[in-house]
């Protein structure tokens, strides 16, 4: 009986092309909803149709593709930035690789979970007490690269918490992920929290960290608050990328092929604004697509179906458009710990690494990355 040997891929070179020509297309024919008057000042002037009336702005095809290409052509480049910065759920990678299993792979523990699942087996709100250890948990264990908030404290006012936890982060490890950033006022805190750090506003620029990011919320659209972040970033010159959260059968196509066809459409729209704005943004794409669970409308994070589609991510972000990525792994939708659990966090860590993922995160979730488990 063979081995098996080499990467998984799930598209052929043809297949990745039609996905792109898909979202190509998409972008000129129906365009992208975004609520923010600078904006689509901004892309208006970038050579795209605007339309004030229904705040939506529409890309030629050759707008898109010069877009793809510069940012092909800056990967491949030197950057003023490293060329990896933590975020979220793995690393970005402003550099042209190879698609390759990587041995010394990124894992991420966080989440921003408001709810934790103790050593005792009871499922709570989470405390700040619960944030510090957690933190230091991950920060004890080798294998944990990289940590945002496993959990985040419950009795701090909401419009509070992004730049409280930022600041438990700071304290307590140096292996700092992400952080979200959910209203543009946090960003001036998150960047002094990353002053101190680095000891310097201009090594900050050139090892960035606590770094928020924005999202689109499908399909096709960008709200004000989260077009008021992504624009704030890339003026101030930090690294960005457009996330996308696709779920097929609801806020996307009911194939995998069309949900990952409308997550790169949103996820190109987020280039093109960055360079709309600043011709030398630094600049990636992400996109992390799932199959709607029909039983309950929730969003999958874990099961067999969506192992291939978190592939075929891997293999059009990094074989396509030429940058390595990580994903969303190490989850489940289960609500307790047990075999269950178990697979569908060893599947969804295992497959994306064999495709060629950078990275997987974020550990610890349980119930669809609503609680923490404090022991996983």
């Amino acid at each position: 009986m063979g081995s098996v040997t080499g990467l998984i891929s799930v598209l052929t070179g043809e297949e990745m092309q039609r996905i792109h020509d898909a979202a190509v297309d998409v972008l000129e024919s129906i365009g992208m909803k975004i609520d923010h008057d600078e904006a689509l000042a901004y892309l208006e002037a970038y050579g795209c149709h605007v339309d004030r009336t229904d705040r939506v702005a529409r890309f030629p095809v050759r707008i898109t593709e010069t877009a793809v290409e510069k940012m092909r052509a800056d990967h491949a480049g030197p950057r003023p930035v490293e060329d990896r910065m933590p975020v979220r759920y793995s690393a970005l990678y402003f550099r042209t690789q190879p698609r390759a299993i990587h041995h010394d792979f990124d894992v991420n523990a966080s989440g921003f979970c408001p709810f934790i699942f103790d050593l005792d087996g009871v499922r709570r709100q989470a405390t700040m007490k619960d944030v510090r250890e957690s933190i230091r948990l991950a920060d004890a264990l080798d294998n944990i690269d990289m940590t945002e908030l496993p959990c985040t404290d419950q009795e701090i006012p909401s419009y509070k918490r992004p730049v409280a936890m930022a600041a438990e982060l700071a304290k307590h490890t140096q292996k700092l992920g992400g952080i979200e950033a959910w209203t543009v006022r946090d960003i001036d805190y998150l960047t002094e929290i990353g002053i101190v750090v680095r000891g310097s506003e201009a090594e900050l620029r050139r090892r960035p960290i606590l770094v928020g990011y924005a999202e689109a919320w499908s399909p096709l659209n960008i709200d004000r608050n989260m077009a008021d972040l992504f624009v704030a970033y890339v003026k101030r010159g930090f690294p960005q990328s457009l996330d996308t959260m696709p779920a097929g059968d609801t806020t996307a196509p009911a194939t995998s092929a069309g949900t990952l066809a409308l997550g790169m459409a949103e996820t190109l729209g987020g280039l093109m604004l960055a360079y709309a704005i600043d011709e030398e943004a630094v600049i990636g794409i992400d996109v992390c697509p799932s199959l709607t669970d029909m039983s309950s409308l929730s969003y999958a994070y874990a099961g067999p179906d969506r192992l291939p589609l978190i592939a075929a991510v891997v293999q059009m972000i990094t074989d396509f458009y030429g940058r390595p990525t990580g994903v969303h792994g190490g989850k489940t939708d289960a609500c307790s710990t047990g075999v269950h659990a178990g697979i569908d966090k060893a599947l969804s860590m295992i497959f994306p690494v064999l495709a060629g993922a950078t990275g997987v995160g974020t550990l610890g979730h349980l119930e669809n990355a609503i609680t923490f488990m404090v022991g996983w």
